[in-house]
Order: C-alpha cells, then structure tokens, then sequence
C-alpha cells in the first residue's frame, strides 16, 4: 500500500549535510524543548549512565524549538535525539537521522490525543464540539506537535469535514500541552488539544485544577516519542547505545542507581528496540491535512495546484523508501 506523507514546506527536502567527523570522546545528545526542570535533570543523569556504558562521555542539552532540532541532525552536529514523531519524521525525511529506539511510560508504548473542556461545560463529545464550533473558543497545540495539533486536526476535524480549525471556531490560540490544560481548568477556553500522558502528569502535579477537566474525544493511539541517532555514527557504537538503552527498564532497575533516574524521566517502561515505521501514522496524518491544504489554497491557479501536489507525492515516494527500510 502506498504511503501518503505530509510534508513541512512545498519545496524539495534539503540533503543532509555530511556528518562531523566522530568524536569518540563524546556524544552529543538533544532532547525535546519544553521538559520540567526534574525531568530535563533525570536525562542529564541518564547521558551519564549511557557514557560509562559505551565508553565515551555523553553530553544532554536541550534544543530551544523543533526546527532547532531538525537543522541540528541537517548540520551532523548532534549524534542522538529524544524528539517527538512530527520533528522525527522531518529528521528522517532529510536523510540525517534514523530512528532507533521508542519511550515507553506507564500508558505503555502509545498514548492518545485528547480534545478536553472545562467540566462544567455542556460540550460532552466531538459531536457537542462540531455542532457548536462557531460558539466556542479553542486553543489548539504548537504546529509541529504530533498529538497536540497534527493528530486532532486529522481524526477529529478534517475527517469530519472542518479543514481549518483557525476558521471554524469563534475564537482561535495555540499552546503547550500544559498551557491548554491549565486554560481549560481555568474555564478560559471551552476546548482545547492535549495527551493522555500529559494530563495524567497534571492530575498528580495539580489535582485541585485537573478536576475542573473533562475528556470529550480521544484518538487513535499514536506511538510515544522515538529516540533517533545520526547516519554518520558508527555501527559499533550504534550497537552499544541500543544495547544499552533498550535493555534499560523501572522493573530490572529496581534497587540500582538508575531506578531513581527513570523516575525523573517519567520512563516507567523504559525504551524498546524501533525503526523508522513507527513514523507511518504520523506520515499519513501530515500528508493528509498538507494534500488538503494546496487543495484549498486560493491563492494557488491551478497550474499551481497541481505543481505542488506532483512534488509532494514524489517526496512521499521516497519517504516511504525512509520509512519501510532500515539502513545499515
């Protein structure tokens, strides 16, 4: 079955620049912008763990915005990366980084993408939502969120006919996944994106908020972030750092340093062994709303319109060549 792919920008993928020459005496490690101050220290400690166990120093820095993290594997100055699936798939997509390996907390391998309101509110489901769009306020998560914006947008509007969220509610704002949860309790919003595992950690950070919240539609699952490493590094260390990190779980950590460093990291499963398949959902939910946004662009003649949608589907040829086939 072919794979339908979305892409960022219409305008041919920018090769991968060549890697930075390995050196053995440390690894680069980025993660996710936006991590809490106890989660952001538990990888640091982690970066640790990883070092003694392939030999070389393991250094953790936070990327400041996702497109930070796509240039970074671009320019082969990063060698491992804890992203989530939508800044994974632009990685994979230029050619620079492949993924390795899946997070896995105590919601398991997958989580859900949450549509929530204020519990007061008279909106009980996504029909509630559809029918009363143009009375409500809507805060919709950041534009490279995978399960904050990407996935909502798919399943819950343009399946049902709403194309573009910003023009269907009264009102329209984006925000973290914390910052919609926080709207809502607030009633300061009447919808808003979030996760499941994102309101399971507000319930026990801020239960007297989190009870003000109710879940009006949840999605397909959606797979937890990847963890992905660059093209250029060796296969020998590739092996030690999969070894190693997918052989680490809270359960076989139970009396060992590390326990308390999962913790941290909200990792209660640990990590499992991945490629770059987990990506396909993900794929078809951004080809998807990117094939629907050229078919709707006014500004675009037809000529136009078809320009586009011939570069797109050749970039979702060779992306699913990405996708279906791991490298050596």
């Amino acid at each position: 079955m072919a794979l339908i792919i979305s892409i960022a920008y219409l305008q041919i993928a920018y090769a991968a620049a060549p890697a930075r020459m390995e050196n053995q005496d440390e690894l680069r490690f980025g993660i996710i912008p936006g991590l809490a101050e106890r989660a952001y220290q538990g990888w640091q400690d982690f970066a640790k763990h990883i070092g003694k166990a392939v030999g070389v120093n393991v250094k953790i820095f936070p990327f400041t915005n996702l497109h930070e993290a796509v240039q970074a594997f671009a320019e082969g100055s990063v060698d491992l990366a804890f992203v989530g699936n939508a800044t994974a798939l632009e990685i994979v997509e230029q050619g620079s980084g492949e993924v390795f390996a899946q997070l896995i907390t105590e919601d398991g391998p997958g989580y859900h993408s949450l549509l929530i309101a204020p519990k007061r509110s008279k909106i009980n489901t996504l029909d509630d939502v559809l029918h009363s769009g143009m009375s409500l306020r809507f805060s919709d998560g950041a534009v490279s969120s995978t399960s904050g914006r990407l996935v909502p947008l798919y399943y819950a509007f343009f399946k049902n006919g709403v194309q573009d969220p910003a023009t269907f509610f009264k009102k329209y704002e984006t925000g973290s996944h914390q910052q919609n949860l926080i709207k809502i309790s607030e009633s300061k919003v009447d919808i808003a994106t979030t996760n499941d595992s994102e309101l399971r950690i507000f319930i026990k950070s801020r239960p007297e908020l989190a009870k003000n919240i109710k879940t009006v539609w949840s999605s397909p699952e959606i797979p937890q972030s990847p963890l992905l490493w660059k093209q250029g590094l060796s296969l020998d260390m590739k092996r030690k750092i999969q070894s190693f990190i997918t052989s680490t779980s809270l359960a076989d950590a139970a009396q060992t340093p590390i326990r308390a460093v999962l913790e941290q990291m909200d990792v209660k499963g640990g990590f499992r062994k991945s490629s770059n398949r987990q990506l396909l959902r993900v794929a078809n939910v951004e080809m998807f709303a990117e094939k629907l946004r050229i078919e709707n662009d006014k500004e675009l003649n037809q000529e136009q319109r078809d320009a586009a949608a011939k570069l797109l589907f050749s970039r979702a040829a060779k992306t699913e060549m990405k996708l279906m086939f791991k490298s050596k």
